[in-house]
């Protein structure tokens, strides 16, 4: 048995290393200062050697042939027993040559022999769980660990927690393996393809923005300026989409549609969309996480975000970021420059996860904000800021008759048909000259409408009903809407005469 180990240690000993030659896993070489055993296939080149930080090679302990013992005019290397004194005398005469040329200045500390191992030994593993991947044949947490991709170094480092929280008590084991779970969810490479790129045809590039402009046309009313801007921002993106200023900021008063514009937008290029809000923010923890050293620490708002939606270029919405805590305003602003800064959100560092680098450069961000003076100026330089402006009477009239109405009768589901006269919309409008957009005119609709649902279904609706091509319709009148708005609003201040 002990005569078969040692043969076939002979048998896989393949001589002097030399370039251009093809290696398998487990040849055994001779190069300069000791043996070396291969790690991996591959074909050697005459750049780089056997030696204590090649990939491919680990140097062998000379220990190991002392058991061996063969007939030969050299005392090393070890050749093949097939292999004639004049074949040996030719290849040793060649490598000598060779060596004369390459540099034999080796490191040989145990520190970085050491690390080269315990990097080999995950190169190896990673290997094997890629096969194991590809059949899909793989479900425990160390395996999927494996499988991320993210750098040698780091995976090693978690690689490394995972093996020590399996020795740890009942505590830190569950607190450890959440952090683990919380990591092995990170879409670290994964990314959602753009629908198209500039190599594509001119007439798939049409197609796109004809698409995109069709989604906003139907969900948004109006606004072309607005609209063409985005059409303009989305051709830079795609000619240059690792360009900087790939910020989009939307800047208008409340009530214009902003969010709806980017909602919409997520749609025409069916990216996840996620929204943040700053009005009021006072925690930066909020977005950033707290330590794992904590107890109920968890991650902050970016990571949830990137693991829900499972790729790391999702469109996330920041909103109102010019009302966020005047005592926190500081430290938010500086991670808002982290995150938009091209230079330096490739390595977010989310305090939960420490020694994590969380590469923000492809992600889709939007912001959005009423006073671009109470933006800071550090990272309102970041954005390309496209303005809204506020309707008109007219756009506003148009809002409500073919998007705002339809759509709230469509929620209620009413049995009957309702009619609104485009006098009673002006009517309806008229009630909130303060207000710019048109949030506060879908408010006082619903409530009309609402009131007008509740007074159908209990017979108390004093409102003409009338048969058109038999379908029972309801006529909205302007008395009517004063007597839910105007006399609702009056209830409302009743409160008041009680301190007169």
């Amino acid at each position: 048995m002990k005569k078969d180990i040692l043969y076939t240690q002979v048998r896989m000993y393949t001589g002097y290393w030399s370039s251009g030659r093809t290696y398998s896993r487990g040849d055994i070489v001779y190069c300069t200062t000791g043996y070396f055993i291969c790690s991996a296939n591959h074909i050697s080149d005459n750049i780089t050697f056997p030696n204590y930080e090649d990939i491919y090679w680990i140097c062998l302990s000379n220990d190991i042939f002392n058991q061996i013992s063969l007939q030969s005019p050299f005392n090393k290397p070890l050749i093949d027993i097939q292999t004639t004194q004049e074949n040996q005398f030719d290849e040793i005469t060649a490598h000598q040559n060779f060596v004369h040329q390459i540099d034999t200045h080796q490191s040989d500390t145990k520190h970085l022999q050491m690390r080269k191992r315990k990097l080999q030994d995950a190169e190896d593993q990673l290997r094997e769980h890629r096969k194991r991947g590809k059949t899909g044949d793989y479900d425990n947490l160390r395996e999927r660990l494996m499988l991320m991709k993210i750098d040698l170094q780091t995976k090693s480092y978690i690689i490394e927690k995972y093996d020590n929280a399996k020795k740890s008590s009942s505590g830190d084991y569950a607190k450890n393996i959440t952090w683990l779970n919380t990591v092995v969810n990170l879409p670290c490479g994964n990314y959602k393809r753009f629908p198209v790129t500039v190599k594509d045809s001119e007439e798939t590039l049409f197609n796109f923005f004809k698409n995109v402009k069709a989604k906003l046309d139907k969900n948004i009313l109006g606004l072309e300026p607005v609209k063409q801007e985005i059409m303009t921002y989305l051709a830079r993106k795609i000619t240059n989409p690792n360009g900087k200023g790939h910020v989009l900021a939307l800047c208008g008063d409340k009530g214009v549609g902003k969010t709806r514009i980017i909602k919409s937008l997520a749609d025409a290029l069916d990216f996840p969309f996620y929204q943040i809000n700053f009005g009021g923010l006072n925690d930066v923890n909020i977005l950033t996480g707290h330590s794992e050293t904590y107890v109920g620490s968890k991650p902050g708002r970016i990571v949830d975000i990137l693991c829900d939606a499972g790729v790391m270029n999702p469109i996330i919405y920041l909103d109102e970021i010019d009302k966020m805590s005047d005592s926190k305003s500081r430290e938010i602003n500086g991670i808002l420059t982290h995150m938009l800064d091209e230079e330096q959100n490739d390595n977010f560092q989310d305090n939960y996860l420490n020694n994590i680098k969380i590469n923000l450069s492809k992600v889709f961000f939007v912001i959005a904000f009423n006073d671009i003076t109470k933006v800071d100026d550090i990272v309102s330089d970041r954005m390309t800021v496209i303005y809204v402006n506020a309707p008109t009477m007219e756009e506003k009239v148009q809002i409500c008759k073919t998007k705002m109405i339809p759509e709230i009768i469509k929620g209620i589901k009413f049995k009957q048909g309702i009619i609104m006269e485009e006098d009673v919309i002006r009517h309806v409008i008229s009630m909130t000259q303060d207000d710019p957009g048109v949030r506060q005119i879908k408010k006082n609709i619903e409530k009309v409408l609402n009131k007008l649902n509740y007074d159908l279904l209990t017979g108390e609706c004093n409102l003409k009903i009338e048969k058109v091509n038999k379908k029972s319709m309801v006529n909205i009148t302007r008395t009517y809407i004063d007597s839910v708005l105007v006399d609702r609003a009056r209830q409302d201040n009743s409160y008041l005469s009680m301190y007169t």
